[in-house]
């Protein structure tokens, strides 16, 4: 009796991944400021001090929202990238060490970046600094990488990055059946939503939400 593999069909991954946060931004935010959470997480284990901010921005363009988050935690160095992004659905760095943690970037939050619009990654560990976009092209999950580069003086108040941290952002359009909810919509859905409970209660944390001219 001869055993074998069944690989997965592209268009399977990419089904998978819509189905996620099904173009919703809370759902998106959701798996992004737990992301953030985790990675304070683990500066704690580590003993590591921190502010425990995790700021995220309300942009209004048009009928299209832009979001942003930003953490002051690890960040991440171009291998961390690598180990995130290079499979879909592999287990990340939080699962192999029996931690508490979905690990940097499981499929929850790849899934937030690729379903919606423009999704990216910026970040700057140890002052490298790395950026990836995720995105579904032809039926396919897909991405490309820059870095890692010098985390220059400029590149560091592009993103509002002083030491380590990093930056999720993405887009929602309805125009690809995306939901751009209003800033109080989302404002309430956060600050009352079940999964957050825990991050909005702790000392160590503070969420902050805003809207950008």
């Amino acid at each position: 009796m001869e055993k074998f593999n069944i690989p997965a069909d592209p268009r399977l991954i990419t089904r998978l991944v819509k189905a996620g946060t099904q173009g919703d931004a809370v759902r998106a935010l959701l798996e992004l400021i737990n992301n953030s959470d985790d990675s304070y997480k683990r500066l704690e284990e580590k003993g590591i001090s921190h502010d425990g901010l995790i700021e995220l921005q309300y942009q209004k363009d048009g009928r299209r929202v832009q979001f942003l988050l930003r953490d002051n935690a690890e960040g991440m160095s171009y291998n961390d990238l690598l180990e995130a992004f290079s499979k879909y659905g592999a287990p990340t760095s939080g699962y192999k060490e029996d931690k508490l943690v979905t690990g940097f970037f499981g499929t929850g939050a790849k899934n937030a970046l690729a379903s919606m619009t423009d999704g990216k990654i910026s970040t700057i560990k140890d002052n490298l600094f790395c950026e990836l976009n995720i995105f579904i092209e032809d039926h396919c999950l897909k991405g490309t990488r820059e870095g890692p580069l010098q985390a220059t003086k400029n590149l560091r108040s592009r993103y509002g990055i002083e030491n380590n941290g990093t930056v999720a952002s993405f887009i929602a359009d309805p125009s690809k059946n995306q939901q751009a909810p209003r800033f109080d919509t989302i404002f309430e859905c956060l600050a009352n939503h079940w999964r957050l409970r825990k991050i909005m209660t702790n000392p160590q944390r503070k969420v902050i939400l805003y809207c950008a001219p």
